[in-house]
């Protein structure tokens, strides 16, 4: 991307404080900010360290449902106990996944 523009700002000692504080949180640059900012309208922090283990497991759950769905099409049936369990699974994983991410995840400005 070819930046050829260069803007200035000037902040007094609370603003500056508050850009630190987001190039500490985001680890990005003061002009990141701005750009986040100006791209997204919304900057968040990243995500809590439990999201990535949540991802995986919904992977599991996620391979584990897509077998079941092969089976189901080669054989024409389905083990509901094996369905019920993925599923329970799923549903347990949304709820984590909601305490995780919506309640942890701040949002920065």
């Amino acid at each position: 991307m070819n930046r050829i523009f260069n803007e200035h700002v000037r902040l007094d000692q609370d603003e500056e404080n508050e850009l630190l504080r987001l190039c500490e949180t985001l680890r990005c640059s003061k002009s990141d900010v701005f750009r986040r900012l100006l791209k997204y309208k919304v900057v968040y922090g990243k995500p809590p360290l439990e999201f990535g283990k949540l991802i995986a497991e919904l992977r599991r759950i996620g391979v584990n449902l897509n077998q079941l769905a092969r089976s189901i099409n080669a054989n024409g049936f389905f083990n509901t106990a094996e369905l019920r369990q993925a599923l329970d699974g799923l549903y347990a994983l949304e709820h984590k996944l909601n305490e995780c991410v919506c309640a942890k995840c701040e949002v920065l400005f």
